[in-house]
């Protein structure tokens, strides 16, 4: 399959967002949370950062509509910033069903 292209597919990725957002709200501190794609797409390699006693965490969230897709498109600059960043960069897997 390639490219998805549309609007849907953008929707898919910002309701999967704000619902990793809100997960992450709940399960630490609502103040060390960040979206950074609250208001407008970044570009940045990570949608949601985490401030831990460790560091900064960076988290992509890829979503889907559906159970069987086992697998999700990777951009080389969020392939590089993972492999950079090691254990600070988690992938947030949602699924929209």
């Amino acid at each position: 399959m390639g490219k998805l292209e549309g609007e849907l597919p953008v929707q898919i990725g910002r309701q999967g967002e704000r619902i990793a957002f809100k997960h992450l709200c709940e399960k630490y501190c609502r103040k060390s949370v960040k979206w950074v794609n609250e208001d407008s797409e970044t570009g940045n390699p990570y949608d949601i950062t985490v401030a831990a006693e460790g560091g900064i965490q960076y988290i992509e969230v890829k979503a889907t509509r559906s159970i069987d897709k086992d697998w999700f498109f990777i951009s080389v600059q969020e392939w590089e910033f993972a492999a950079h960043e090691g254990g600070s960069f988690s992938i947030a897997r949602v699924f929209l069903l």
